[in-house]
């Protein structure tokens, strides 16, 4: 099972996770820095690329409209159990 890091909703598989993601929780604003931006995904990535931030890595994998390879998964699943997310509150 794996849990939304923003809701109660849980998923049988990541795929399916990914897509409620898409659906409902989809912005472009940070969830996690606050910051509005014109490419969200990118945001993640260059967050998880340059200072190996998990919470915005685990959003990249969370937001990239492409499969995960296994590995992914794997390190998603992961990320899923020891990353909680903290929003910033405006």
């Amino acid at each position: 099972m794996y849990k939304c890091p923003f809701c109660d909703f849980k998923a049988m598989t990541i795929s399916s996770l990914k897509k409620h993601m898409d659906r409902l929780h989809l912005t472009d604003e940070c969830p996690i820095c606050r910051k509005k931006v014109h490419n969200v995904l990118g945001h993640f990535y260059f967050y998880m690329e340059k200072y190996n931030d998990s919470g915005h890595t685990l959003l990249f994998y969370l937001y990239s409209r492409r499969r995960l390879s296994q590995k992914e998964k794997q390190k998603v699943g992961k990320l899923l159990e020891t990353v909680t997310i903290k929003v910033k509150m405006l």
